[in-house]
C-alpha cells in the first residue's frame, strides 16, 4: 500500500525536527545504528545508506528512505535530527531511539510539521 498519497492524490506524511544535547562520545556506528533503527521503527525502507562522514569536529549521518530521508548532525554535544517522510509515522519512535541510542537528554525540542495534501 502506498501510504504517501491521500485520497485526493496529494502527498501526506510528517517532518520531525529534533534539537537536543548528549554527553555521549558518539561514533559513526552509533549514528548508523540510529538511522537503521528509526527506519525499521517507522516502517520505511532504506534505499541508500546509512552514510556517515566526519569533518571539522562534527559528524553528519544520513540515509535515503523510499519516501524521503533521515539525517543526524552532531557538533560539541549538540544533536540535530531530521526525519522526513511522505508516510505517516509515530514521532515518539525517533525520539525514544534518540534517547536510547544517542543519549539525547531531557530538554530537547521537537518540531512536528504534518504534510497533508501537498502536491
Amino acid at each position: 500500500m502506498d501510504r504517501s498519497r491521500n485520497a485526493g492524490g496529494g502527498l501526506t506524511g510528517l517532518h520531525l525536527l529534533l534539537d537536543g544535547q548528549t554527553d555521549w562520545c558518539l561514533t559513526g556506528q552509533n549514528l548508523s545504528d540510529y538511522l537503521t533503527a528509526v527506519a525499521s521503527g517507522i516502517d520505511v525502507t532504506i534505499v541508500a545508506g546509512p552514510s556517515v562522514i566526519a569533518y571539522a569536529g562534527r559528524m553528519e549521518a544520513w540515509c535515503i528512505i523510499a519516501v524521503s530521508h533521515i539525517t543526524v548532525t552532531t557538533l560539541a554535544g549538540q544533536l540535530e535530527i531530521d526525519v522526513f517522510s511522505c508516510s505517516s509515522f509515530d514521532e515518539k519512535i525517533p525520539i525514544a531511539l534518540a534517547k536510547k541510542l544517542l543519549g539525547m537528554k531531557a530538554g530537547y525540542t521537537a518540531r512536528k510539521i504534518p504534510r497533508a495534501g501537498v502536491g
